[in-house]
């Protein structure tokens, strides 16, 4: 190629970046800079020196060149911002006008409470004198005597204040013994926000990992889309029916709560207003989770929610896309129903720490529960029907 020919498309190509540019709104829109007013006399400059230095006999060819890369870098650009004044938009998506998070799902138990509004067993603390601790453990057949050093085996109760970490230890040899790899630094900050006394709420990234992509929970989850997505094409993208409402009213049918009137309540419990027939929340008790640490750590959840914390609709083609936030709650504590339902191996002094050291109330309740919670978001995308 002759180097006149490669010059002259260099400055072609120069040329039409520069047009493309200044014939764009998105300097303007997006910066506040607007080529052609604070550039027009530098523009004109420029452009006439392009063409006179294009030879003659190419300028018709040049012109050409000038013309297509113009039209397309305007094209691109528009394109990649969305911000062509001649598009009309048919594929932007628009959000219903709803305030998100919306609730559409909340379990009759709370964090700290159970259905009918009181503190639930396991989360009660400082509440047992030495005699109920004792006829306890004993009925069950739980071990509750350590040894101290040289000593005889010691009953736990009648450990003095010194010889209270020996318990801490007990329990933190539950997690040791329970829990493996990355979820047993996770048990063991539990068992040290539990020994402190704070209470309040823990989560962890790695427990929430671990949670999500359980076996049972992806069951839970899967369902739980594939629910929402077939309520939200039912009511034609009215995701505002879905939103979870507490209402004063009875249902005839169960004659206990406003829950069934909600619409995720209803289908979760196969349309039928029964106590309990929801889609049952995960629980991690199978035989890995009794080595992998939780079962130790959660078990089976207290309560769940569901939020839909994203939503949008396609005009194109009626398209929709949306997001569902999980949470997920469970008690770090025990009740007397947990030590009755320990199993056998289980039935050692660790557990029993735990348990007198959460209820005796010669602790006076320096050892206290918490809310374990864990929290994910999942993503979906359907289609509205036609017809």
């Amino acid at each position: 190629m002759p180097y006149r020919y490669f010059r002259n498309f260099l400055v072609a190509f120069s040329f039409a970046a520069l047009s493309a540019l200044s014939g764009c709104d998105v300097l303007r829109d997006e910066f506040g800079i607007d080529i052609e007013q604070e550039f027009e006399q530098e523009i004109e400059i420029i452009r006439d020196a392009i063409r006179d230095a294009i030879d003659d006999e190419v300028r018709g060819v040049s012109d050409n060149i000038v013309n297509g890369i113009s039209t397309f870098f305007r094209n691109l650009v528009a394109n990649l911002f969305s911000l062509n004044d001649d598009s009309e938009a048919d594929g932007d998506v628009f959000i219903e006008q709803i305030e998100l998070p919306l609730l559409i799902f909340q379990t009759r138990t709370y964090p700290r409470l159970d259905r009918y509004g009181r503190l639930a067993e396991d989360y009660v603390f400082g509440n047992q004198s030495r005699e109920q601790v004792y006829e306890l453990l004993a009925s069950v057949g739980m071990q509750y005597t350590i040894t101290v050093g040289s000593q005889m085996p010691v009953h736990m109760l009648d450990l003095d204040v010194t010889q209270h970490r020996r318990m801490w230890r007990e329990l933190a040899s539950v997690a040791t013994t329970t829990s493996i790899f990355s979820l047993r630094s996770v048990a063991w900050e539990m068992i040290d926000l539990f020994i402190s006394g704070e209470g309040g709420y823990f989560s962890n990234d790695v427990l929430t990992e671990r949670v999500k992509n359980h076996n049972d929970t992806q069951r839970y989850v899967n369902n739980v889309v594939e629910l929402v997505q077939e309520l939200i094409e039912q009511n034609a993208g009215n995701v505002q029916r879905l939103k979870f409402n507490y209402s004063v009213n009875i249902c005839p049918a169960c004659r206990a709560s406003y829950r069934c009137a909600n619409l995720m309540v209803s289908n979760m419990t196969n349309r039928i207003c029964e106590v309990r027939g929801e889609f049952y929340a995960p629980s991690f008790n199978d035989f890995a989770d009794m080595f992998n640490g939780l079962t130790f750590m959660i078990h089976s959840v207290w309560g769940h929610r569901i939020y839909l914390s994203g939503f949008g609709l396609h005009k194109d083609g009626q398209f929709y896309t949306g997001t569902l936030t999980f949470v997920l709650f469970d008690h770090f504590g025990l009740d007397e129903s947990d030590i009755e339902d320990l199993s056998f191996w289980q039935r050692e002094p660790g557990f029993a720490s735990w348990y007198i050291l959460q209820h005796y109330v010669g602790f006076g309740g320096a050892h206290r529960p918490f809310v374990t919670e864990v929290i994910f978001d999942v993503g979906f995308i359907g289609a509205l029907s036609q017809n």
